[in-house]
């Protein structure tokens, strides 16, 4: 066998016997050897083709003639503007992109901020609603308590109805009490209504018929013990 003067061949074939006689080190040491002499021969060939173009692009510039040597002036002068044109296009659509992209962005953030407001704004409106509701409860509770304070003024009323309710009660103090106060309640709020159906309709202020109704209940509580009392008589 003809011994070759190829260096690939040559490592290749070191390469086989290493490894055949399982010298792992001389292996790792030619393939490392094989790796840089492959690249060397690659850029080498680079380089040469190359110079090879360089060389055909002279001699074809020596053999153009005039006009062939304008025509491809041209025709480069054509190619250069046309992706100087293509690039001032990219760079265009790329700013409008990142205008509209900016424009979303701010136009995001107004609304963000308008929203923020807006819930900033109801959220003190809903304080407001929230402080006047608790103020005219409060205020209802007042009127009511006074209803009731009028109601239980009458002790010779509140005392036949405890009794009453404490007969069917089985003289069970704890209920009859939570009963009478839940009918005072009731009482109050039937007078409190009639305050307002009475303002309401004679359109008068809410003291004036507070004393109306008032007065009212007080005239019909009188003759009930007048009677109670001729009766006992």
């Amino acid at each position: 066998m003809v011994p070759t003067s190829n260096p690939v061949r040559k490592l290749n074939k070191k390469i086989r016997l290493s490894e055949a006689k399982g010298q792992h080190g001389k292996v790792a040491q030619y393939k490392k050897e094989l790796d840089e002499l492959l690249k060397r021969q690659a850029i080498n060939k680079k380089n040469k083709e190359l110079k090879e173009q360089q060389e055909q692009k002279k001699q074809t510039m020596k053999s153009l003639t005039d006009n062939d040597f304008m025509n491809m002036c041209l025709q480069e002068n054509k190619q250069r503007f046309k992706e100087k044109q293509s690039k001032e296009k990219n760079e265009k659509e790329e700013k409008k992109r990142s205008l509209e992209k900016a424009k979303r962005y701010a136009t995001i953030m107004k609304n963000k901020q308008l929203e923020e407001e807006k819930e900033q704004e109801t959220k003190g409106q809903l304080d407001v609603d929230i402080a006047l509701y608790k103020k005219r409860e409060s205020e209802v509770n007042q009127k009511l308590d006074k209803h009731e304070d009028m109601l239980k003024g009458d002790s010779e009323s509140v005392k036949k109805m405890y009794d009453t309710i404490m007969f069917n009660e089985n003289k069970n103090k704890k209920k009859t009490k939570k009963k009478m106060n839940k009918i005072f309640q009731k009482q109050a709020l039937m007078i409190e209504m009639a305050i307002q159906g009475y303002k309401e309709e004679k359109k008068v202020s809410y003291e004036e018929a507070f004393k109306h109704i008032h007065k009212q209940l007080r005239q019909k509580q009188k003759p009930k013990r007048n009677l109670d009392s001729k009766a006992k008589l």
